[in-house]
């Protein structure tokens, strides 16, 4: 296993953040670093973009799926990235996200793409 420090996880996440890695989706990648390093969570629970929700206070929770439910708040690191990633998508923050999945495939079986029928 392959261990990292905070610092050069932080340096990783700024260099796909600058473009500087070219990669098919950086915008995913950073946002699976970010959550890798500013948060417990396990990656294995992070199935949709509904499960991260803002609370009353404006604050960044994650919903963890389990049942009881468990809202984990997030830090700093982790809604900064979260607002930035829904951006990359034209995904409003401040409206309840939608249940698409959090890290869409590459053939398109799975992804962002919210269809408004009205």
């Amino acid at each position: 296993m392959i261990t990292l420090e905070p610092h050069e996880l932080d340096w990783a996440l700024q260099q796909i953040a600058d473009g500087a890695v070219p990669v098919l989706r950086p915008d995913q990648l950073l946002f699976y670093m970010v959550i890798a390093r500013f948060s417990a969570i396990k990656i294995s629970h992070v199935q949709s973009l509904s499960q991260f929700q803002k609370n009353p206070d404006g604050v960044w929770v994650f919903d963890n799926g389990l049942v009881p439910t468990s809202m984990t708040e997030l830090t700093q690191g982790v809604s900064a990235h979260s607002e930035r990633y829904l951006k990359w998508y034209a995904i409003d923050p401040n409206e309840p996200l939608p249940s698409v999945p959090t890290f869409p495939t590459n053939d398109g079986s799975q992804r962002h793409v919210v269809h408004n029928d009205s």
